[in-house]
């Protein structure tokens, strides 16, 4: 699970700077109507909006794998716990002084 959410973690950065490009490519285009102008000034107002929920969204993800992972490191101390316990149980059980 952990995997999966690193990937799509690096899969929104890369959407991301992406994004990011593309509105690059449509402030450097030139534009020589007024009604294109318009056009392009409500796409980069969109473009932009898209990149600040793609961040916002990145955050949410990097945060959820930060609590995945202190979660998993929880578990796995519980389970090292439970087998030492169980090892000593049975160390005990098969103790031939008793």
């Amino acid at each position: 699970m952990n995997t999966n959410i690193k990937d799509e973690i690096r899969s929104l950065g890369e959407l991301i700077i992406m994004a990011q490009k593309i509105k690059g490519d449509n402030m450097s285009n030139p534009i020589h109507t007024s009604a294109g102008m318009n056009g392009q000034e409500e796409l980069d107002e969109k473009i932009i909006s898209l990149i600040d929920d793609m961040k916002s969204l990145h955050k949410r993800l990097i945060g959820m794998q930060k609590d995945f992972s202190a979660h998993a490191f929880q578990i796995n101390c519980m389970l090292k716990e439970a087998l030492n316990y169980n090892h000593k149980l049975e160390s005990l059980e098969n103790d031939p002084t008793k």
